[in-house]
């Protein structure tokens, strides 16, 4: 594959490329602000609950040592209360995923045929009846996993091109090695 020549490749969009791009703009400083306002009732739910068992574990010593009924229901009041907080929790970050899934099947790009382009005029993206042109210039980070090369074009937007798009894992190297040849400042 010369560098003149384009590297194109058609995937179907499916919910690990979303994935992909959901966790790579995570890692970027502006999108983790965003992340701290989403896992802030997180942290506080699980602040009440580990408070909740210390105060609880202090009035059933209380209660041992003095044999003071009120405490103890006190102690089982909090109790219940933080066990309930700590669940309400626990399901909320296991149905994150699901959650996730379900915002998925509702993107117009869900499951669509897309053909992405890369070459030395920039890249470009073509799904259904929408075409994206973008120059080197254009892209504000170039992020890699092992199955996919993400250009973002802003901090939660991306252009994927998954491995699995490609004919070979070397087909995908080159990809890679074309794109951050085009990305990246010269060298000094």
């Amino acid at each position: 594959m010369s560098e003149t020549e384009p590297i194109r490749v058609t995937y179907t969009f499916e919910f690990a490329d979303l994935a992909a791009i959901s966790a790579s703009a995570a890692k970027d400083p502006k999108v983790k602000r965003h992340n701290l306002k989403v896992s802030l009732p997180f942290l506080i739910g699980t602040l009440a609950v580990g408070g909740a068992f210390l105060i609880f574990f202090v009035l059933v010593v209380t209660n041992l040592i003095s044999m003071n009924r009120t405490w103890l229901a006190i102690g089982d009041g909090l109790f219940g209360a933080s066990m309930f907080v700590g669940l309400l929790t626990l399901l909320s970050f296991f149905f994150k995923k699901t959650r996730m899934k379900s915002a998925f099947s509702l993107q117009p790009i869900a499951n669509q045929a897309i053909t992405n382009c890369l070459s030395n005029d920039g890249v470009s993206s073509d799904l259904a009846k929408m075409r994206g042109t973008y120059d080197w210039l254009s892209i504000a980070r170039l992020d890699t996993t092992p199955d996919h090369l993400l250009l973002f074009i802003s901090p939660l937007q991306a252009l994927v091109f998954p491995r699995r798009a490609f004919a070979s894992t070397e087909a995908f190297a080159a990809a890679i090695e074309f794109a951050k040849a085009r990305t990246q400042p010269p060298p000094a």
